[in-house]
């Protein structure tokens, strides 16, 4: 005999009591065609519409979906800083970041991960080191 109890608990939630990765991505779905809806009913003035179909837009959107849909929120998280790093300017009226003026920060943020994974790998204990031969 099935309980109805048990079942209401496993929709929200898998066999290891973590939120479920498909209530993440069906939020992100109804706020996509919310926006589409509202688009192409006219809703969303044509200064805001801009921004909402744009590339930074894209960006912020994947991020979403990346930390919807993985355990790590921190790549998901990094792209939705980008996005927003290239879309807050215009929203207040300052001149827009340029992709191309900022290229260079890729290879600096490159340099960065490189030396703190460094650190992080000589600041680990090896084991190899700690065993004592008898």
């Amino acid at each position: 005999m099935i309980r109805l109890d048990d079942n209401e608990d496993n929709i929200s939630t898998n066999k290891t009591n973590k939120p479920d990765k498909r209530l993440g991505i069906g939020i992100v779905f109804i706020i996509l065609g919310a926006l589409f809806l509202f688009n192409n009913l006219g809703v969303i003035p044509p200064v805001l519409r801009h921004y909402f179909f744009s590339w930074q837009m894209i960006i912020i959107v994947i991020g979403l979906f990346m930390m919807a849909g993985n355990k790590s929120q921190k790549p998901g998280l990094i792209m939705i800083c980008v996005g927003v790093l290239f879309i807050v300017p215009g929203l207040f009226g300052f001149e827009r970041i340029r992709l191309g003026q900022l290229w260079p920060i890729v290879f600096v943020a490159i340099g960065l991960y490189i030396l703190l994974r460094h650190k992080k790998q000589m600041d680990e204990p090896d084991d190899e080191k700690f065993v004592t031969k008898s």
